[in-house]
Parts: structure tokens; C-alpha cells; sequence
């Protein structure tokens, strides 16, 4: 019998706790909630007891914020993955928690439900960055006006093929490698191997950073 991934939720609001609980479980029979807390500092208590393979984490809590929750887990819980689920839509807000190994960062009142997709993901060892997130993240990696940086991204653009082009418009969709693949008619080894080598031509650290970049630049498309 396969294993469920274990959860912990981590918000101030029970409302959000219950709905999301409910979601889960009419979506998918993968994931087992072990616990919830209303804090940051019950959330560190709790997980000192509990086998916890993903935490939902809010920002906006009493007495000790997501942030400070966030770094206590990298400190003390480094292979605890960690998604946060949040009305805290501003760019310094992303910006800091995808800086400090959020693997995914969901809005409420956008991709809630999006939720057991994006645990699926982080599950798997990737990570969930929905479209306006994505977007909201960019923003910060606008180059100033100064005249070698915009040469060197005009540099980066130029050296993008055709089929790398393409493949920038798929990451900016919800969709997994092998739909990607699929849609390209090449094999995930391909796939990746061209993921890996856009990674290397823009300097982007992470999946994530790709889709900045693709985002930022103009190469997001519709789904078909």
C-alpha cells in the first residue's frame, strides 16, 4: 500500500483550515493531514512531534508570522518542503519566501484551487509557482537602465532557438513534463536537456527563475 504524504497546516483561520481539508480530500487519497495549528509557535511545537512531509504555511499568523516560521523550518527541519498559502500578494512577500525555499507560494483568493496540484508537485520534488504569482515575481527582475545589462539580456535573447522559445511558452503553463513533452513530440530526456540548457543561457538558479524570465520577456502562451 503506497504511503500518503503528510501534511501540516499552518493558518490562523479554522474556516481555512476545514476547506481546505475538504478539498483535499475530494481530490486526491494521496495526502493525510497530521495536524494543524492557528500560529507560528504552535505550528514549531506541533512539528517537534509529528512526521511532516509538506507544510501549508500562511504568512499572516499570531505571534510568530510565516516568515519567522519558514526560518526556523530551514534551520531546524531542512528537508521539510514547504507551501505557502497566502493573501500576501505583494513582490517583497514572494520574494522573500521563495528566497528562503518556499517550494510553492498560492494565493487565497486566486489558486486555492490549485492546491492538491501544487502538493503533487512538491510531493515530487518540484516546485508551484501558478501563472500571476509568476508574474508579481518578475517584476523584481526588471534590469535597471544601465546600458551593459540591457545589451547582455538582448545578448540572451538572441541566442534563443527556435524549439527553446517554444518550450519557454509551455513552462509558463500548468502542465507536467510529459505534456510538455507530448506537445513538443520529443521525450522528457529531451525536454529536460533543453530545460537545463535555457537554465545555463539565461542564468536562472531554478525551474522557477526559468519561468520568470519566460514570463518577463514575452514568451508566456495560451493554453491550447
Amino acid at each position: 500500500m503506497k504511503t500518503k504524504t503528510r501534511l501540516f497546516i499552518a493558518d490562523d483561520h479554522k474556516i481555512v483550515i476545514d476547506a481546505l481539508v475538504s478539498q483535499i480530500n475530494a481530490q486526491s487519497d494521496e495526502f493525510e493531514l497530521v495536524g494543524f495549528a492557528e500560529d507560528g509557535k504552535k505550528t514549531l511545537n506541533r512539528l517537534k512531534e509529528l512526521e511532516v512531509d509538506i507544510l501549508i504555511l500562511d504568512i499572516s499568523m499570531p505571534i510568530m508570522d510565516g516568515i519567522e516560521v519558514l526560518d526556523r523550518v530551514n534551520e531546524d527541519y531542512p528537508n521539510l518542503k514547504v507551501l505557502v498559502l497566502t493573501m500576501r500578494d505583494d513582490l517583497k512577500h514572494i520574494q522573500d519566501m521563495l528566497r528562503k525555499g518556499a517550494r510553492g507560494y498560492i494565493l487565497k483568493n486566486k489558486g486555492a484551487q490549485y492546491v492538491v496540484k501544487a502538493l503533487q508537485e512538491i510531493r515530487d520534488g518540484k516546485e508551484y509557482i501558478p501563472d500571476d504569482v509568476a508574474q508579481i515575481a518578475a517584476r523584481g527582475l526588471i534590469p535597471n537602465d544601465d546600458a551593459k545589462i540591457r545589451q547582455k539580456k538582448e545578448q540572451i535573447l538572441k541566442s534563443i532557438r527556435e524549439h527553446e522559445a517554444e518550450l519557454l511558452g509551455w513552462l509558463t503553463l500548468d502542465l507536467t513534463a510529459k505534456e510538455i513533452a507530448d506537445k513538443m513530440h520529443k521525450s522528457i530526456s529531451t525536454i529536460e536537456t533543453w530545460k537545463k540548457n535555457l537554465m545555463a543561457k539565461t542564468n536562472s538558479k531554478s525551474a522557477m527563475g526559468l519561468v520568470r524570465f519566460a514570463v518577463e520577456n514575452g514568451f508566456q502562451k495560451e493554453l491550447e
